[in-house]
Order: C-alpha cells, then structure tokens, then sequence
C-alpha cells in the first residue's frame, strides 16, 4: 500500500461536523529503513555477530591488500546509507603476496630502467625485487659490464607476463641492442 492512504478517519464518512471541528484520520506510512552499520576494521567473528543480530547477510570478499589479514577494509552499502535488501558486502583483507607479473620491458631503453634497476652490480629494488641480479647480454650473447644507455633490451628472460615470487632470488637476463653509432 503506497504511503499516504487514508486508512480510517473519525467522524466516520457522510458523518456532519461542526465547523472547526477536529478530524481524526489514519494514514498508511512505509517504515523506516535501517541505516548500514559500520562492519570496517572488524573481524569476521564481530562482523556475523552483528550482522546475525541486525539480521543483515554478508557478503564477504577476500582480497589482496595491506590491511591486517582478515580485518574488514571497505563495505558496500558504506556505513550510515540506507540498508537495502538487508544485504552488506564487506571486502577483507587476504594480506599481501609476493607474486607478481614480470613486466614487458623489451623496447625500454637501459636508461630508463636505471630507476627500476640500480647500478652494478644490478640489484632490483624500486620496483620491489630486492636482491635479485639483472645481467646484461648484448646481441651475440657476450656479458654486457657497463651497458650504454642507449642502449634498448630487445629480449628478457623471464618473459614478460612471467609470475615471478619477489620473496625468492631472480636471475633477470636482458640482452640489449646498442644505438647505431
């Protein structure tokens, strides 16, 4: 029933009253919606505690992410909206992995990886490959020391696209094409 029918009034219809005189009506009114609770920072056990006593279903997504591992980061409806079909989705943390894809780096130029590689020995770092060593090939295999600048990788191995494990020791081999002198 849409809200604002007369349900009853008092003096009933057809009834004379005096003017000035009060009317009574009954109007029909949707009841309020219930606003989202704030599921973020919980755990999964407070958060189906209170969703079981609130009566609201979870939804629960576990993602990568660098919130503690478990604790709720993000909601959807957000906390303080209007709760809708009694339904929550909350997005928990699964923490962080060290599994990565390696990067297309085939047409880079040997500058420009200076800011993810450093200089000899080449450890990794900026972009979060501690410890492991790149080695430098020019075209007919021979061990680049101190490569050109200029120069672009035109192999890599691992290939890009390659899940490689940052927590573990990688072998990065480019083998590079010098610029035409």
């Amino acid at each position: 029933m849409p809200a604002g029918t007369i349900l009853s009034q008092m003096p009933s219809p057809q009834q004379r009253i005096k003017e000035q005189q009060s009317v009574g009506l009954v109007i029909s009114k949707q009841p309020d919606r219930e606003h989202v609770p704030s599921f973020l920072m919980m755990s999964h056990k407070d958060a189906v505690e209170k969703a079981t006593l609130s009566g609201i279903k979870l939804h629960e997504h576990q993602l990568e992410h660098t919130a503690s591992v478990g604790s709720c980061y993000a909601q959807y409806p957000p906390p303080g909206a209007e709760l809708r079909d009694n339904r929550v989705h909350l997005y928990r943390s699964a923490g962080t992995t060290p599994l990565r894809l390696m990067p297309q780096l085939r047409g880079t130029l040997v500058a420009q990886l200076q800011e993810w590689l450093p200089t000899t020995p080449v450890r990794v770092s900026s972009a979060g490959f501690e410890g492991q060593v790149a080695i430098f090939f020019n075209q007919a295999g021979q061990l680049v020391e101190a490569p050109d600048p200029q120069a672009h990788v035109v192999e890599q191995h691992p290939a890009a696209g390659t899940i490689i494990d940052r927590a573990k020791p990688l072998r990065l081999q480019l083998i590079i094409a010098c610029p035409p002198e």
